[in-house]
């Protein structure tokens, strides 16, 4: 799309968006400068760290990837390139419990963790 073409789009949606503003901010019953800041609830820690371990792992795997997919330089400067074939699908594998010694171990260093230096 050419920059005319974006411009076109951006303007029309902007218009749009604008109206809905002076809409509502000119023609409520109450305006929302006499509104309540919003109140935020209880933080769920499992869920932030739920979400901090899924965010590592796509991570991970976009390097994985990269890694792969990337052609191979060989010793003498140039560049090995063969078909290399995009991974389609991949398995992921959930652990809901760990064998007696591996939970012992993740006990053990959860509890050596030094949290104000992040060393064990």
């Amino acid at each position: 799309m050419d920059h005319h073409h974006h411009h076109l789009t951006t303007t029309f949606v902007l218009l749009h968006f604008y109206g809905m503003v002076i809409y509502l901010a000119f023609f409520q019953e109450r305006s929302i400068l006499h509104e309540q800041w919003p109140v935020a609830g209880p933080i769920d820690e499992v869920l932030v760290k739920s979400s901090c371990y899924i965010m590592e792992v796509a991570h991970s795997f976009r390097i994985i990837l990269k890694n792969h997919t990337q052609p191979k330089k060989s010793t003498k400067g140039t560049s090995d390139i063969a078909a290399i074939e995009k991974p389609t699908h991949a398995t992921i594998w959930v652990a809901k419990k760990f064998p007696p010694w591996q939970a012992t171990v993740l006990i053990t260093l959860k509890q050596l963790y030094d949290v104000s230096y992040a060393l064990f």
